[in-house]
């Protein structure tokens, strides 16, 4: 089954396509995003088929036409020099974060939650976005997302508590002004000598 709808501007531009229920419709459609997106430089698209959907998220807005739906959800900024050196800095901050972490893991050393928010804080303050990162730097994971255990804080509270093998949580950094806002999450597991991230470690923009 293929959707038969879309939504808003690509309607408009995507006329009759959209609405026969066509076998390339989702394909067409998706293509379409793609290229507003890069004619608009923005940064990020995604296209999604009403069976994926989260009808709670207040973010979503159907319009239905048909049998099936076709959402088209853009939570993008117009690319320019702040926002770009502001993506820069939540990445190096997330880095100065993970590096301090994996060092003291590796020599053994003790290390305490307000020491890592301290280290990202740090970077993020350097260069001038202090003011804008208003959260602390990472929680701690349990079984519900959020843990009982240290939390990477400078800023809500002054976390003492020691990292302590066997347990994970998240370095997280954003950088949040009234016209934009960028975030950059990671999970860490302090193992017995070792800490690792749970998954890749993303370096580079993917650009559209």
């Amino acid at each position: 089954m293929y959707p038969t709808a879309c939504t808003g501007r690509m309607r408009q531009r995507n006329g009759e396509r959209c609405t026969t229920g066509v076998p390339d419709v989702e394909r067409a459609s998706d293509q379409l995003i793609e290229r507003q997106t890069r004619e608009e430089s923005l940064h990020r698209k995604l296209a999604y088929r009403d069976d994926e959907l989260r009808p709670d998220d207040p973010q979503l807005t159907l319009e239905p036409h048909g049998a099936r739906l076709l959402l088209a959800r853009r939570w993008n900024a117009i690319a320019t020099p702040a926002r770009t050196r502001s993506r820069i800095t939540a990445r190096d901050g997330r880095d100065a974060a993970v590096a301090l972490v994996r060092d003291a893991v590796a020599d053994g050393r003790e290390l305490r939650g307000f020491e890592v928010d301290r280290a990202c804080r740090d970077v993020v303050e350097r260069a001038g976005f202090g003011e804008q990162f208003v959260h602390r730097t990472g929680h701690s994971l349990g079984t519900e997302v959020h843990g009982n255990g240290v939390h990477m804080d400078d800023f809500e509270t002054h976390d003492e508590r020691r990292l302590i093998p066997g347990t994970g949580f998240t370095i997280e950094p954003g950088v949040y002004t009234a016209a934009f806002g960028v975030r950059t999450e990671i999970n860490m597991f302090v193992g017995a000598g070792e800490a690792t991230v749970s998954g890749p470690l993303q370096t580079d923009f993917v650009l559209l």
